[in-house]
């Protein structure tokens, strides 16, 4: 546990370094602002001077970074504390830090430029001997193709099968009664809104199905759908992994 504590101070520092060595200020923004629509919901504290009244942590300083920008302080950066009352996961707790930076005036090219030194950075404070010189970059091409042979692998019969694994053993009496049968599982319905997928479950009762279910991976790895409630945290993250943490399509 010591070493981890210590790994985690030389990364920080050496990210600090690197960003102050271009030019970034870096700027401790409030813990106690106005609430802000966030993924999440917000951690609130109550005002012991005007009471029913409360402030709220922040989930981002991206409010405050945007104030700084208009303030004229065109590079900021900060290792900075998160904090949302969302559902635990495996990579996720109430609060964790993220190194946050905002510029003016900036394209692509100065963004990537910029966080690769300070990813190098970090890297060479400890494996200096294995860390990279370059961040090799991903073209949307080189992503939509590797998407795609991954798709081609496992098709959409292998997600069901995957799917079924999941609530082998399931408390929610709508799965565990449908495990055995076929076709119990769909597929992929685009990323539908909420109207549209209250058509599709109406849709499959008038043709004799006893209901439908959807769902999404939301920013985050945040699993969204209707009865996520009934849902133990095993099958929730089983679910995630599944459908992919980055996913924000639909799956009926």
């Amino acid at each position: 546990m010591q070493r981890n504590l210590r790994v985690r101070a030389e990364i920080n520092r050496a990210m600090r370094e690197a960003m102050s060595a271009q030019d970034f200020v870096e700027v401790e923004t409030p813990m106690l602002i106005a609430s802000t629509p966030e993924g999440a919901r917000d951690f609130v504290v109550p005002s012991r001077l005007r009471p029913g009244s409360f402030y709220a942590l922040p989930q981002s300083p991206a409010a405050v970074q945007q104030l700084l920008m208009v303030g004229g302080l065109d590079r900021y950066f900060q290792v900075a504390r998160c904090l949302r009352d969302e559902d635990l996961r495996a990579d996720r707790q109430f609060e964790f830090m993220q190194l946050d930076v905002e510029m003016s005036f900036a394209d692509q090219e100065d963004v990537l430029e910029a966080v690769s030194l300070a990813v190098i950075a970090a890297a060479v404070s400890v494996r200096p001997d294995e860390a990279p010189t370059v961040v090799p970059r991903l073209t949307w091409l080189d992503a939509i193709g590797a998407l795609r042979v991954r798709q081609a692998r496992h098709p959409v019969r292998d997600g069901d099968r995957r799917h079924h694994e999941v609530f082998e053993a399931t408390d929610f009496k709508a799965f565990a009664g449908a495990r055995s049968r076929e076709g119990d599982s769909g597929g992929r319905c685009g990323d539908m809104g909420r109207s549209k997928l209250d058509a599709l479950i109406a849709r499959a009762k008038e043709l004799g199905a006893a209901g439908l279910v959807w769902m999404r991976v939301r920013d985050g790895g945040v699993l969204e759908a209707p009865i996520v409630k009934f849902l133990s945290d095993a099958e929730q993250l089983g679910i995630v992994d599944t459908l992919g943490g980055g996913c924000r399509r639909t799956f009926c």
